[in-house]
């Protein structure tokens, strides 16, 4: 566990955005726990949660890869993934295989990639402007890890 993730902008971000999300329709956020961003540190942090509250029926991870390891966890405790908890990741990233499709937050790396080149060149030209902080849309890919399917 690394207790500077909350700190983080990515993880702060992600976080909020959550959180947002939640506030939005008046539901409840459920505990946050932090971890590393990587497939140990989702096992860790859902093995926690699962020790905190064993109800719970969702887990939104700040990674797919921590998604990946959320999974692992949840059916080593003989859950089913999506039968009794839902499992959201983050990034749409093709380094987080399964054998279960991940529901996902999609960010547009493509253009964010374009844009840091663009910023990188204009830096090269004139040092030291101060630059506002880009924000991307990003969008909810839905797939077999939320939504149960049919038999």
């Amino acid at each position: 566990m690394r207790p500077d993730l909350p700190r983080r902008p990515a993880a702060a971000d992600r976080l909020s955005g959550w959180q947002a999300g939640l506030r939005e329709p008046g539901l409840p956020a459920g505990p946050v726990v932090h971890g590393d961003f990587t497939p140990a540190g989702g096992t860790e942090v859902a093995e926690r949660l699962l020790v905190e509250d064993s109800s719970v029926d969702g887990i939104f991870a700040a990674s797919d890869l921590m998604a990946r390891g959320a999974i692992m966890a949840l059916q080593a405790s003989g859950r089913s993934v999506p039968g009794d908890v839902a499992v959201v990741g983050f990034d749409d990233h093709l380094a987080a295989p399964g054998e279960l499709p991940l529901t996902t937050i999609n960010q547009p790396t493509v253009e964010m990639a374009a844009q840091a080149g663009r910023l990188l060149l204009a830096d090269i030209e004139d040092p030291g402007t101060s630059r506002d902080p880009l924000i991307f849309p990003a969008r909810l890919v839905v797939r077999a890890s939320s939504v149960p399917q049919p038999d």
